[in-house]
């Protein structure tokens, strides 16, 4: 952010994030997140839930980013994607491939965070891709914008792939 300060010719800056930074919330769960919210560190700091440090880091990060882009003037808009489905061309995969394919994989780690959250909130990335392009493109966009297309149960998912794949043994429960 600094480099496009100085640069000059930057005309705007799209921050990626994550729902994480949203979600985490002191109140009980909402049926509805909206980016007006920021997760409450204090929290995450309290309870040290699965991934608390990742929000932690995430959530300071991107607060910090919007006081400097705010102090600079620097044309700023943030995209919170949620958990990032469809191909990766990493070598390893990433939480959110190993989350939706809990199940199937028998991570239990993952597969009890799973449980927890009743569901995931999913995005592809190519969704993820268009959404930088269309803000980038569109400047009378402003401030933050969730990215998520999809809420599903990992068992209603595992109903529905088992049936086609019946050589993978999906388990439908647990």
């Amino acid at each position: 952010m600094r480099s496009c300060s100085k640069a000059k010719t930057v005309k705007r800056f799209i921050y990626t994030s994550t729902t994480s930074t949203i979600i985490m919330q002191s109140k009980p769960s909402l049926d509805e997140y909206i980016e007006d919210l920021w997760s409450d560190v204090d929290l995450c700091y309290e309870h040290k839930m699965y991934g608390w440090m990742y929000v932690v880091a995430k959530t300071t990060a991107e607060k910090a980013a919007c006081k400097y882009a705010e102090e600079n003037g620097i044309d700023m808009v943030t995209i919170h994607p949620s958990v990032v489905l469809g191909h990766f061309i990493t070598p390893n995969t990433s939480y959110s491939t190993n989350a939706a394919t809990a199940l199937y994989t028998k991570d239990e780690a993952n597969l009890d965070l799973v449980k927890k959250l009743h569901g995931l909130s999913a995005v592809h990335v190519d969704y993820v891709c268009n959404a930088h392009i269309y803000l980038f493109e569109h400047p009378q966009a402003k401030g933050r914008y969730i990215c998520s297309s999809y809420i599903f149960n990992i068992f209603e998912m595992a109903h529905s792939l088992s049936p086609k794949y019946p050589d993978r043994n999906i388990p439908t429960e647990c």
